[in-house]
């Protein structure tokens, strides 16, 4: 046999199985000295340590270890420690090769995942162990060996994972540092010693981008500070960071920043004009007056902001002459204006930024408007300032509130909205997630993935929120008939006087300073 083995190619190591157990139950500890070639150690459920050459590692189910000859280990019982043990005993052939025992190369805690297939081989292995027949002994022998090779492949793979990680690293140390080269993917690659699609695939895992754009947005960083800098030209700057030329680096530029390097550098003047539709929150949060404010026919101007002295702009008219006459240098758009007036009306008037983020993104959104106009340290600071007051209200929240269910309402004479849960929408991110407020039932089941919903009286009278905000969507003057309907008089809310009216434009906004007077309207009634 031994014979037959040494002829066969590709067979240098032969593993047999010694012993293996399976402990129920740990109740103490023990300690051992490793008398077999190796001793495979898998957690199958509880708690517990194992202390391991001086290392002592909390032990959990799927934790797995491989322990070489005369290595002496302790393991202390934790909580219904349960585990298997397989010893293991080697027999190497072709001596004389440099061929390593893939086992030895594993030697340690081990990536046991997918846990599933490990523990499937595991059991079959111990209910077999003392098979009588010489096939079903074999077959015993083959599942052994499958265990096996699933740990080594596994932690084949892991070992590769981190290799590759660190030349990830190592490569984006290389583009900060030289990122005005001219320098490709394949380049990357090559000098990093890996194929081109392994390293753009763990390029992308670990920073969230392909090298390429990872490279641009390295280069487009420094042309900031070299725009706000210096009077250099735009070829000038252009060559300083590695672009072949102008054209190519204007059209980087704008696809990264939204905006040419012309208009950026231009931004950054002081007392440049602005215009910004519903924008209007961001800009005097960063201390940017605007030369005129939006209005609406239907819901004002929003009064919460004080621009008492700035002109109004009713861009629902549609008329360019009312906006040109206030001479803005520069317009930002929201996302999703222009389902009311398309960007060109905006573009015919002065150069114009339209935002691509969703209003629950109000951070990123600060953030960019911030960046347009050399802000960006400012924004963190008021971002961080946001948090902060959340931080606290939601701890004063917790007592107050305890298990009581908040909703908040937008009625019109026409219809009654209900706003949605802890993602979507202008006010649940703010009440259910940053101060922890808890929703009604309702509120999960009708719009889980939506900003808000449209209630019958028969769906108003389900709702069994403790307390309701509301704010009035109408023309002044107008009649809301649902406040005289039965239904209204039914809810636990109003019974309980627990309804509280807020200011429209202050709620109905995404805005970072409706935010924190949504906290303190919360606080008002609630801390």
């Amino acid at each position: 046999m031994e014979q037959t083995l040494e002829q066969a190619e590709g067979h240098s190591f032969i593993y047999n199985l010694s012993k293996i157990q399976y402990i129920p139950e740990l109740t103490d500890q023990y300690n051992l000295t490793s008398d077999t070639d190796y001793i495979i150690f898998i957690i199958t459920g509880g708690t517990g340590t194992l202390i391991l050459n001086n290392d002592v590692t909390t032990l959990q189910i799927g934790r797995g270890f491989i322990i070489g000859s005369g290595e002496t280990y302790t393991v202390k019982a934790g909580k219904e420690l349960t585990f298997y043990q397989v010893n293991l005993k080697v027999t190497r052939f072709d001596q004389g090769s440099n061929l390593v025992d893939p086992l030895l190369r594993c030697k340690g805690e081990i990536n046991c995942a997918p846990f599933a297939i490990c523990l499937d081989l595991l059991e079959f292995i111990y209910k077999h162990r003392e098979a009588k027949g010489e096939l079903d002994r074999f077959q015993n022998y083959i599942k052994i060996q499958e265990l096996l090779l699933f740990i080594c492949r596994q932690n084949e793979l892991s070992t590769f994972e981190q290799n590759i990680s660190q030349t990830v690293d190592e490569s984006i140390d290389y583009l900060n540092q030289n990122y005005q080269h001219p320098l490709t993917i394949e380049s990357l690659a090559t000098m990093m010693n890996v194929s081109r699609w392994q390293y753009t695939k763990f390029f992308k895992e670990k920073t969230g981008e392909v090298p390429s754009r990872y490279l641009n947005t390295i280069r487009i960083k420094k042309a900031k500070q070299l725009l706000l800098m210096t009077d250099d030209s735009l070829q000038v700057i252009a060559d300083h960071i590695g672009f072949s030329n102008e054209y190519y680096f204007n059209r980087r530029f704008k696809q990264i920043v939204g905006v040419t390097p012309g208009q950026y550098r231009r931004n950054h003047q002081q007392n440049i004009r602005v215009f910004a539709p519903f924008l209007e929150d961001f800009l005097l949060a960063l201390g940017i007056t605007p030369v005129a404010q939006i209005f609406h026919e239907g819901w004002g101007k929003q009064n919460y902001l004080n621009l008492l002295q700035i002109p109004i702009v009713d861009v629902m008219s549609k008329d360019n002459l009312a906006l040109s006459k206030h001479k803005p240098d520069f317009i930002v758009i929201e996302y999703g204006i222009d389902r009311w007036i398309p960007i060109d009306w905006f573009q015919q008037v002065a150069p114009t930024y339209k935002l691509s983020l969703p209003g629950e993104q109000w951070r990123e959104m600060l953030r960019t408007v911030a960046d347009l106009f050399g802000y960006i340290d400012k924004a963190e600071a008021i971002i961080s300032e946001y948090e902060r007051k959340a931080r606290q209200a939601k701890q004063v929240l917790r007592h107050t509130m305890k298990n009581q269910t908040v909703a908040f309402l937008r009625i019109s004479t026409k219809e009654i909205e209900l706003y949605a849960g802890s993602d979507y929408g202008f006010t649940g991110p703010i009440l259910y997630k940053d101060l922890g407020l808890k929703f009604p039932a309702m509120v999960k089941h009708l719009i889980p993935k939506v900003r808000k919903v449209e209630l019958s009286l028969e769906d108003l009278h389900q709702l069994d929120a403790d307390h309701l905000f509301i704010t009035r969507d109408c023309i002044e003057g107008e009649k809301m008939i649902v406040f005289d309907d039965p239904v209204w008089q039914t809810l636990r809310a109003v019974k309980n006087n627990h309804v509280y009216e807020v200011d429209f434009f202050t709620w109905m906004n995404y805005g970072v300073l409706s935010h924190f007077k949504k906290i303190d309207d919360v606080l008002s009634v609630f801390g």
